[in-house]
């Protein structure tokens, strides 16, 4: 029985190169959002939209530094790094860290779990994106959630959560997509939100702000399906 970090050392690496001015579609690629149900064919301009979408709900500044959780290839921090931020990220496949490394020279990467994340140094805002439903229980997920809030400065951003009210969709969707999903991941299960859990943790810190939206980018299958969540201290 594989777990979901074999999964993840397997993806390959090679198609990434960096001086392709492809690179950010491979990106996207790679990172696994060449999923979604069979229906994902996301472009480098969609990405671009999802990107500008979480600054906005960020209230991102020219300064500010970004930190993610579960950063993979770079799909998300590369934009970012292009742009001008200085950026961070672990990875528990030492794989996807090592071809981050190549993109982002100068970043703060680390191979790690989740759980091993460190609070300092601080990061303006610490985001995870299509990583909290790796987590095996909600105690899991909450030891993460502290440690992120505790290392942003301003924020956070829990992106592309898989909706509890939708499971028995979702899962469908997914076994659609894939013939022999049930051996292929086998044992390896997904953990569904309520939307009510991060809004229960955004009043117990007594944060500014939380703003939920449903995933909405363009040619992704699992638009409706999941949600983002944006949390200002």
């Amino acid at each position: 029985m594989k777990t979901w970090k074999q999964i993840w050392e397997s993806r390959n690496t090679e198609s990434v190169n960096i001086d392709d001015d492809q690179v950010l579609l491979k990106l996207i690629q790679t990172d696994g959002f060449d999923g979604g149900g069979g229906d994902s064919h996301i472009t480098a301009e969609a990405w671009m939209a999802y990107i500008s979408l979480i600054k906005k709900e960020l209230s991102l500044q020219e300064k500010d530094t970004i930190f993610e959780v579960g950063c993979g290839c770079g799909a998300i921090l590369y934009p970012l790094y292009r742009s001008g931020h200085k950026v961070g990220g672990l990875d528990f496949s030492e794989t996807l860290i090592i071809k981050a490394k190549e993109l982002l020279h100068d970043a703060d990467l680390i191979a790690c779990e989740a759980s091993n994340l460190e609070v300092l140094p601080m990061y303006d805002f610490v985001i995870a994106n299509s990583m909290f439903f790796y987590f095996p229980d909600f105690e899991y997920a909450q030891l993460v959630l502290n440690k992120m809030y505790q290392k942003a400065k301003k924020g956070l951003a829990i992106l592309d959560i898989p909706d509890l009210r939708l499971k028995d969709i979702l899962e469908e969707q997914r076994r659609s997509a894939c013939p022999d999903y049930d051996e292929k991941y086998k044992g390896l299960m997904h953990l569904y939100y309520p939307k009510k859990w991060f809004l229960d943790f955004a009043e117990q810190k007594q944060c500014s702000k939380i703003a939920i939206l449903q995933q909405d980018i363009e040619n992704y299958g699992y638009n409706g399906l999941r949600f983002n969540c944006f949390i200002l201290k």
